[in-house]
């Protein structure tokens, strides 16, 4: 294990989980300082993303998004998920919600796990409405790739319904008006907010005007292999 897989396992499983209305929980200093120094000047440009419109953009870090980057930023990602997206670290992330697996996964033997992580840039425009994630969806870590800590709000904000026996298996985006906004996960430097898929873990980004501002953050996935359980 190196250095900073080994610094990014140990503050997530140090992290202190909040249990409402989702299991979710924030980790500061994520990354060692030099290091997200290095990742921030990494990051691809404009033109090395898939961009559906004029502010969403992203790049899957797989074999193919990986071969969109040049030479210098494919080592240094190739290098990253080469950790990132192996079994060890997806089982130190995954034992930080040990104890909600076992009551997920009550009554199946040998579930398999899988990872995945992409990078997304967002512009003025962007929205996520409320939603749970995919119902094979297991953990989310969004790790903010912010420069500074001054749009601080446009962090993921997490949100109970108006309705609260209301739940959703996943897929769905929902408006904002059926929604109470309970909180913001400050969007800060070298910060990651997890949380746990469950049927009530409604979470989103609101709409931001300044044309100036962009949003990078990278995002870590742990799904359930076998997707025949929800489809």
């Amino acid at each position: 294990m190196n250095k900073v897989e080994a610094h990014v396992s140990e503050r997530i499983k140090a992290a202190k989980i909040e249990r409402e209305p989702f299991p979710h929980f924030v980790v500061d200093h994520v990354f060692p300082d030099d290091f997200y120094r290095d990742l921030l000047a990494h990051l691809p440009v404009e033109e090395e993303y898939v961009s559906p419109d004029a502010y969403r953009f992203g790049l899957d870090l797989d074999d193919s998004g990986l071969a969109r980057l040049i030479a210098d930023r494919k080592a240094f990602w190739d290098e990253f998920c080469g950790w990132l997206l192996a079994k060890p670290f997806l089982v130190a992330a995954a034992s930080q919600v040990y104890s909600d697996l076992n009551i997920r996964f009550f009554g199946r033997e040998n579930v398999d796990m899988e990872s995945s992580a992409s990078l997304a840039r967002s512009k003025a425009g962007f929205v996520l409405g409320p939603h749970t994630d995919l119902p094979h969806r297991i953990l989310t870590l969004v790790f903010f790739l912010a420069e500074d800590d001054v749009n601080w709000e446009l962090g993921t904000s997490i949100y109970q319904s108006r309705e609260p026996d209301f739940t959703c298996a996943g897929g769905p985006h929902y408006g904002l008006e059926n929604f109470r906004k309970l909180a913001t996960m400050r969007f800060l430097p070298n910060t990651v907010f997890g949380f746990l898929k469950t049927d009530q873990s409604f979470h989103g980004v609101e709409p931001w005007i300044d044309t100036n501002i962009v949003r990078n953050t990278l995002q870590y996935e742990i799904h359930d292999a076998d997707r025949s359980h929800y489809y």
